[in-house]
């Protein structure tokens, strides 16, 4: 969550909805889960700024959020 922009804003609004810290985790790692699931299938590396730009595409809400950042530099 630390280098993750995306994975950052995804807990803070688990975490402002007041899911418990346990579920917010799994719920985190079930998408990487599945980034890790299409990067093996499609062996393309994962790119972060890609994501991010088809979470923004795609009007995810968590995703526009501008009080949230990750410590990229962490």
């Amino acid at each position: 969550m630390r280098k993750s922009e995306w994975a950052a804003r995804y807990m803070q609004h688990l975490q402002a909805r007041g899911v418990p810290h346990n579920k917010a985790v799994r719920s985190l790692s079930n998408k990487w889960v599945k980034i890790l699931v299409a990067v093996l299938s499609t062996r393309v590396p994962y790119d972060e700024a890609l994501h991010m730009g088809h979470l923004l595409r795609n009007q995810v809400p968590w995703a526009f959020d501008p009080t949230i950042t990750a410590d990229i530099a962490a």
